[in-house]
This record gives C-alpha cells, structure tokens and sequence, in this order.
C-alpha cells in the first residue's frame, strides 16, 4: 500500500483505502488485489468507500482507458455518476439486468483471451504494448449482493468463479458490496472467490453474528463503532483498520465534471 496521493501514482489501478492513524491516506492496487468484498451495515460507510474507490480511478484514467460497470440494485446510491462517461451502460439495474451485465463482462473476458492469444500475450498490459487496439481496463463494482444472490444464486455464483478466476489477466476487476452476511448471501463459495475484504460495522444481536466471526478470519466488524470505520484484510496479511473520508453529491458531481 501506498500512503499518500503522489505515491499512489505509481500503482495500475489504486483506490482510496482510507485514512491511518495517523490520519494520512492510504492507497492500494486493485490489480493486485485483485477483488474485493465490502461488508457491513446500512450507512456504515460502504457506499461511500466504493464512491471514494471509482473517484480514485477515474482520476488516473481516462475513459478510453478505464470503463465502469456499475450494478446498483439499490437504484439510488450512485446518481451523482450517471453522466461519467467511464460508465458502461446506465448505473441502476435491477437483479435481471445485473446478470446481464454480468453475463457481458463474463463475455468479454472470452474475447480479451481469444486476442490475446492471437498476439501470443498473457496479460492486458502486454497486450496494450504490441496493439495499436488499445484495452481499457474494467472495473465491475456490484452494490446490492444479496439481490443478485437471493434471486440468482446459481448464476452470480458462476460469473464470480469465472471473473475471479480469470479476470485479472485480461484487466477485469470486481468490487462486490452487501449489507447481508446470512449464509444464503455470504456463501462458503463467494467466501472462496472474494478472499480480499473491507468490514464496516454489523450490529448485534444478528443471528448469523458467529458464521460472519468465522467467514472473515477473526477481524471483529462488531467492534468498529465509529462511523466510516473499517478493516481491510487479505487472504495473506494480517488486517488493518482505516477511517473513512466522506464525499458530498457535490463533490462528485463536480469531479465527474472535470474529468468528462
């Protein structure tokens, strides 16, 4: 991780991970996460976590570069976007069209293999180098989970194996948020696809407390009582605990503005 803006430079794909102790920011590589899962409470924070993520990647790419898949199956949450031209598509989406949009991704990760194989390449990055044609860079970020799951278990299962397994290499990323942590929703399958996570507060009591306390590998989301705090973890580091940053409908709108 990077801890300030100018260091984040160097990273392919950072995102705003939050702020230490020391109230510095701190930044991260999507594409070396290379998914990730947010958990936690309604108004907790995590909308406004992946809002400050997106803000963080458009900033470094252009639209020609980086596309965002946005499936907000609250329909509200991310209307300051809807005129970004990085989108792909419009950003609210019930649990139909989400599949949909996942089934495209899913789709063109097929196709991206299929070239890059033809220039005899293995990665996005490679790719960019000997192609006149360039590849942008996609980020699907996926905020309600328990709408697609309850819905669409079968399927949102599969499209995670496949773009877990094999998005990274062609460039294609997730970003998957819920508020939901029951066994039907957090199954042991998303736990194995997304084994990257950010965990925002969960009140208790919740009958399903003990199998989130064993889902997330002993990080405590019961503790974080501040608003915007939360605790990242991966599958090979120990977890470490950030604040939030909040970003007003103003902000946004007059950074996608800018960047447009």
């Amino acid at each position: 991780m990077q801890n300030n803006k100018d260091e984040s430079d160097s990273l392919k794909l950072p995102v705003f991970m939050g702020l230490n102790e020391q109230n510095k920011e701190v930044y991260a590589d999507l594409a070396k996460i290379p998914h990730l899962l947010v958990i936690g409470d309604t108004g907790t924070g995590k909308t406004m976590w992946l809002t400050n993520a997106i803000l963080t990647l458009i900033r470094k790419y252009s639209s020609d570069m980086l596309k965002i898949s946005l499936i907000d199956c609250g329909y509200v949450d991310y209307f300051g976007f809807e005129k970004l031209k990085h989108l792909m598509g419009p950003s609210g989406t019930d649990a139909t069209g989400a599949i949909e949009r996942l089934k495209a991704i899913d789709n063109e990760i097929a196709e991206r293999y299929r070239r890059m194989s033809q220039l005899g390449v293995r990665n996005i990055e490679e790719y960019n180098q000997k192609s006149e044609e360039k590849l942008p860079y996609i980020v699907c970020v996926i905020d309600e989970l328990a709408e697609l799951m309850v819905n669409y278990q079968k399927e949102t299962e599969e499209f995670l194996e496949r773009i877990t397994h094999m998005g990274r290499a062609p460039g294609i990323h997730l970003m998957v948020a819920t508020r939901e942590v029951m066994p039907e929703v957090m199954s042991p399958k998303v736990r194995l696809y997304l084994k990257s996570f950010i965990a925002y507060g969960i009140r208790e009591p919740r009958y399903d407390i003990d199998y989130m306390r064993a889902y997330l590998d002993g990080v405590e989301p019961c503790e974080l009582s501040k608003l915007g705090d939360h605790i990242y973890k991966n599958e090979f580091e120990a977890p470490i605990k950030f604040g939030g940053r909040f970003v007003s409908d103003e902000d946004i709108a007059a950074e996608v503005e800018k960047l447009n």
